[in-house]
């Protein structure tokens, strides 16, 4: 960047146009103007071969990194008003860039569906300083460069390529007094960036109050949303039109329902996103949203439902970036939007003036009458590194002693031990005496040693996040549960009263295989309250000393005090009503339950000869996603092999072709008790439930186990294997000296024929 020349005219020393590029100065209390120079513009040409059509009023993201920019649509409605606009315009200057971006400001903001909306928003708060409005003035101003450049936007992309180095200069929209606009070598128009507007669009702004009498088919503990009859239907047309992306699908793929096909709550997610990019635009009103006091988060009735509020809470820190919402503002919008988004969604209830939390989703913050005696616990902050108990309060000037920040928690605004560099700057001698009492009782102060007991049990659960293939690591979920259930009691007998939650455990890239459990209960009869910084220490302790070298853990106890903390581990799903310690048959059944007349050993693949070629991951994904369909009928093998399945099917290019003219595909098929399968289990309770058709997953890991056990490296074995009620069969067919497809029928292996009694 370089200063404004003063004085003398010409172009004497400048750079060409496409990478001029002025900045003010504030030194000495001067400001001059910033120049924004788009450059050459076909560099904005979009890059997207296939895009989208737009519905009406709508502006349209996408982008990923391995892109290097986001690509921005205007819908046609949207970029028609926009011509009509500068055609308006008696001159290209900043009243004609005010009602550009106006225009532009009203439509929906709509999110590429196939993207992971996860990480486009990551994206965007790490490159993009001022939010989803640096896109409406970039849109605004470029197509400003465009009709300057043809007087007419008939040429003119509704899309646009927007490069990362670009979208990062177009910050100064957001903080310039001025702004000079240039592109293609041309001086554009100088424009006066506004703040994004207040000005409440409905007849009130939304209020979230806390009902305390029955009234109107509300009940006591419930939260009442009022909304303005206009934003209330405008929030709901765009949740209904909005639930289906890509983080949807992902989510509902890795929890899925008990009844299949049934979930909605990864739709239930993408709804809620849709509403929380359009908080920049047009349901800028959400943003008023009046609290009065209220300090809440939403309570979750499953482990699906919890980890889609985990999910939706990731996008409102996201974009509570983009949109300047401070964070405890944040939580309380992200938590009303999700609970209204499941009622939309889930439950499938119109929106209205006046709208329903029920009191069962609500929980309420409440700060205690006293902070805790500094001896029993000492309250830490700043320190960083797992050890603080809450933030420091932020503070100007001098404090008399720093506090925790006041988060609606029940440590909210109680004093903390931070570092002494973090105030030296600002204490006073007796500050400074205050904090060597504090240093005192941290001396005193000591979290007790746990006892450690490895269980080795038979399942598994990644340590780590980067072994869990995207589910919930065992350290991840200890820091969360943990934090969640400070201080519950526990009463009475040990080991009678658990508490607990439960976690999903992917393998071989197929979620729910098998689940973990984190559980605290008595180890002595009485009462106690679970420590957070106890459980804390104590489970991860355990994750150390137990499977030392391992990526996954086999289970441990660890004890402080009068609390037993537990990882324990299931062959089950995850469940609520079926932990590990009280297990209830009923489907889906663990992979190892000991099969019919296997003399107690749980059903493994049966293998066959090696004599395919080797079969590579995408081949195999590409098998998998053609034959196993949610809800597909499960017709069994059939007398002579009719009913299998065939991949690649006959008539198109095979994976293999060998010297002697050799061609090979795999076939595969399921098969139930229903249509020629053995009883599979000993107990077949573990049955019960089961709708007897075809799940997505089970399928999916039932061939990847069999490939696992069979099938891998340079030469492919065949192999069936009974999972959860279906017993599933692929082998390699090799055909030779004629070509695919010419004779009816697949000729089948012997040992093949055998297992389907084929005569």
């Amino acid at each position: 960047m370089r200063q404004r020349k003063a004085g003398g005219g010409g172009n004497a020393g400048r750079k060409p146009a496409a990478t001029r590029l002025i900045t003010s100065l504030s030194t000495f209390g001067i400001t001059d103007a910033e120049e924004f120079d788009f450059g050459a513009l076909d560099q904005y040409t979009p890059k997207d071969p296939n895009p989208p059509p737009l519905r009406a009023n709508t502006i349209w993201f996408s982008g990923t990194e391995e892109d290097g920019g986001f690509e921005v649509g205007l819908s046609p409605d949207i970029k028609a008003k926009v011509q009509g606009v500068l055609e308006g315009c008696d001159k290209l200057d900043d009243k004609c860039y005010q009602e550009a971006r106006r225009v532009i400001r009203s439509a929906d903001f709509e999110v590429d569906h196939r993207l992971e909306r996860r990480h486009f928003g990551h994206m965007l708060s790490k490159t993009i300083k001022g939010g989803w409005a640096i896109f409406v003035s970039f849109a605004a101003t470029l197509y400003m460069s465009w009709y300057q450049k043809s007087k007419d936007l008939a040429g003119a992309e509704s899309f646009m390529f927007i490069p990362v180095s670009k979208a990062s200069e177009a910050a100064k929209f957001a903080t310039a007094t001025n702004v000079i606009i240039s592109g293609g070598g041309n001086a554009v128009a100088t424009i006066t960036p506004t703040p994004e507007p207040t000005k409440l669009k409905g007849t009130h702004a939304p209020t979230v109050t806390s009902v305390t009498a029955a009234h109107d088919g509300l009940s006591p503990g419930d939260l009442a949303v009022s909304l303005d009859a206009d934003l209330a239907s405008r929030v709901e047309e765009i949740m209904r039109r909005s639930i289906d992306c890509e983080d949807g699908i992902a989510f509902d793929r890795e929890h899925p329902s008990r009844k299949r096909g049934k979930s909605r709550l990864g739709k239930a997610l993408c709804a809620y996103h849709a509403v929380l990019v359009n908080m920049g635009s047009s349901l800028s009103d959400l943003m008023e949203t009046d609290f009065g006091t209220l300090n809440f988060g939403i309570s979750t009735a499953s482990p699906d439902e919890f980890a889609a509020y985990e999910e939706a809470m990731e996008f409102m820190d996201d974009n509570a970036v983009l949109l300047n919402i401070p964070a405890t503002l944040a939580k309380k919008l992200g938590a009303w939007m999700f609970a209204l988004s499941i009622g939309v969604i889930v439950d499938d209830k119109p929106l209205a003036s006046m709208n329903q939390i029920p009191a069962t989703r609500v929980q309420m913050a409440t700060k205690p009458s006293k902070c805790p005696d500094p001896e029993e616990m000492l309250i830490m902050c700043a320190w960083g590194e797992g050890l603080d108990d809450c933030e420091l309060e932020p503070f100007e000037g001098k404090k008399s002693e720093p506090r925790c920040v006041d988060d609606g928690t029940e440590l909210s605004h109680c004093p903390c031990h931070t570092p002494p560099d973090i105030i030296n700057s600002y204490i006073t001698p007796q500050e400074q005496q205050s904090l060597r009492i504090l240093d005192q009782a941290f001396k005193k102060f000591k979290v007790p040693e746990a006892k450690i007991e490895c269980r080795n049990h038979f399942f598994s659960a990644p340590k780590k996040d980067a072994d869990a293939y995207g589910a919930f690591s065992v350290e991840r979920a200890i820091d969360i549960w943990c934090k969640d259930n400070a201080g519950k009691e526990l009463n009475g007998e040990p080991g009678k009263e658990n508490v607990f939650w439960t976690w999903g455990v992917t393998s071989l890239g197929v979620p729910d295989r098998s689940s973990f459990w984190l559980r605290a209960t008595l180890n002595k009869a009485g009462s106690a309250k679970l420590d957070e910084r106890y459980c804390k220490k104590a489970l991860h302790k355990g994750l150390e000393e137990c499977d030392k070298d391992r990526i996954g853990t086999h289970g441990h106890t660890a004890s402080i005090g009068d609390i037993d903390y537990h990882v324990d581990l299931s062959g089950v799903k995850a469940r609520l009503e079926s932990p590990p310690w009280d297990e209830k048959p009923a489907f889906p059944p663990p992979e190892f339950l000991p099969g019919k007349d296997t003399g107690g050993a749980g059903n493994q693949p049966e293998c066959w000869p090696r004599d395919g070629l080797q079969v590579f991951d995408p081949e195999f994904d590409a098998l998998i996603n053609a034959y196993c369909q949610d809800g597909k009928e499960i017709p069994g093998f059939g007398r002579w092999a009719e009913n299998m399945f065939s991949y690649p099917p006959k008539g198109q290019p095979q994976w293999w072709e060998r010297e002697g003219g050799y061609n090979s595909h795999l076939v595969m098929g399921a098969e139930t008790i229903n249509n020629g399968a053995k009883i599979p289990y000993d107990n077949m309770e573990w049955c019960e439930g089961y709708d007897w058709k075809m799940g997505h997953d089970d399928c999916a890991y039932a061939l990847r186990k069999i490939r696992a056990t069979c099938g891998r490296g340079p030469a492919f074995g065949s192999g069936k294997f009974i999972y959860r009620c279906v017993r599933y069969m692929l082998y390699v067919v090799n055909l030779r000296d004629r070509p695919l497809g010419s004779e009816p029928g697949d000729p089948v292996p012997p040992e093949i024929a055998s297992a389907l009694s084929i005569e």
